[in-house]
């Protein structure tokens, strides 16, 4: 018997927009107290919730929307280390940094 749980094990069937409707809420930041709308897109392990402000909530949809009509420009020239991902994309903001990592096939 092994003492391994597979992480995989339930499949999902839940589309992403059924997800950001049951998990979307409006809350303040304790910092300034600017509205942000908070949601997340799946779920499971390593699937955090993105805060947005409220204010930039109708550019990011646009953003995203114009993305979805016109598809995503395939960049495979441009296979970045994870490593030079890592330095392109960390952050820090209110103590919390956060950075992308691109996964290649072993």
């Amino acid at each position: 018997m092994s003492d391994k749980t597979n992480i995989f094990a339930n499949e999902n069937t839940e589309s992403p927009l059924q997800v950001i409707r049951q998990t979307m809420s409006v809350s303040l930041r304790d910092d300034d107290g600017a509205a942000c709308v908070n949601f997340a897109t799946n779920r499971g392990k390593g699937s955090g919730s993105q805060t947005i402000p409220v204010d930039d909530y109708a550019e990011v949809v646009s953003t995203l929307q114009s993305y979805a009509d016109a598809g995503i420009e395939d960049h495979e020239e441009e296979m970045l280390s994870p490593a030079e991902t890592i330095r392109r994309t960390i952050r820090v903001e209110d103590g919390v940094v956060s950075f992308s990592l691109e996964l290649f096939p072993p």
